[in-house]
C-alpha cells in the first residue's frame, strides 16, 4: 500500500487535531501536551509523519490477511 506524503501529512494533522480534542474533553481547563503539528521541532514532524504514515501502510490488505490469519493460529493453539 502506496501512502503518499500528502496523505501521511494530512492523516497526522487530523490525528493530532483528534487527540487535541480528545484532551481537552476528558481535561477541560488543563493546557493540551499535544500540540498542532506546526509547533514541533522539523525532528519530531518528521518522526509524527513517517510513524502514521507506518500505520497508515499497515491497514493494507495484505497485512490485514496475515493478521487474521495468525489471530485464527493463535486462537486454534488456545
Amino acid at each position: 500500500m502506496q501512502v503518499s506524503d500528502d496523505q501521511a501529512l494530512v492523516a497526522t494533522k487530523t490525528f493530532l487535531v483528534a487527540m487535541r480534542r480528545e484532551w481537552v474533553r476528558r481535561n477541560p481547563g488543563c493546557e493540551c501536551p499535544v500540540k498542532p503539528l506546526d509547533e514541533y521541532s522539523l525532528a519530531d514532524r518528521q518522526s509524527l509523519i513517517s510513524s502514521v504514515k507506518a500505520a497508515v501502510r499497515s491497514t493494507s490488505e495484505e497485512n490485514m490477511r496475515r493478521l487474521r490469519e495468525r489471530a485464527a493460529e493463535n486462537a486454534a493453539q488456545q
